[in-house]
């Protein structure tokens, strides 16, 4: 065996897992901030629409103002946050350069393969994409060992790994959960006042008529 071409064999396949993984990450960002972002366009339409058609007010006219402000705030960061940090671009780049890479591992095969046309190949490969980022490398490394080890042992991240990156995805979570639970409070609350009271008030005069 030799090792310095079964290290740099690894090196390759831990810099395409890596990448791989960024691809799938910027496109779970990019879902979770369009989902955010529709969420609270959505919830700020309605409830705007829902208070000034509806027979009676669903909000004080402070209450919905400052809602209203908060809203447009949020509305406005998250657009730049889509806009600038062009998730699916960058997941779209990510897959392909980890396609490219992954793929020099198949000229290994050849009996007559030419290490430094394949390393001058990796280096150019890895200089066409921006570079993943250390996320993106421990759990690249982590599913290229879970993939050669031939036993069930785990090979775990670490805590502080995870907090980073799961935190983007469940601040996006919270502001969509926040405009979820806003739109379902509106419309239980139009459904208390208006809707109820309606059929409430339909009762009482039928009873009156027919009891009359």
């Amino acid at each position: 065996m030799n090792t310095d071409v079964d290290k740099f064999k690894r090196s390759i396949k831990t810099t395409a897992y890596s990448r791989f993984f960024a691809s799938r990450r910027y496109s779970r960002l990019n879902n979770f901030s369009l989902f955010a972002l529709s969420t609270s366009s959505f919830s700020l339409i309605f409830i705007t629409l829902m208070q000034k058609y509806s027979s009676g007010l669903l909000f004080q006219s402070q209450a919905l103002e400052l809602y209203q402000l908060i809203s447009s705030i949020f509305i406005a960061a998250l657009s730049l946050v889509v806009a600038f940090a062009n998730y699916a671009i960058n997941s779209y780049k990510m897959l392909k350069s980890g396609e490219e890479i992954n793929f020099l591992l198949s000229l290994f095969d050849d009996e007559k393969f030419d290490m430094n046309v394949i390393k001058a190949r990796y280096q150019r490969y890895k200089e066409k994409s921006d570079n993943h980022n250390h996320i993106d490398y421990v759990y690249g490394r982590r599913d290229r060992k879970v993939e050669e080890s031939k036993t069930d042992e785990k090979f775990n991240v670490s805590l502080y790994v995870k907090i980073q990156y799961f935190s983007p995805f469940v601040l996006y979570a919270a502001i969509s959960l926040f405009f979820i639970l806003t739109f379902i409070y509106t419309l239980f609350s139009y459904y208390n006042n208006y809707v109820l009271n309606d059929y409430s008030n339909a009762l009482f005069c039928n009873g009156l008529f027919f009891g009359g």
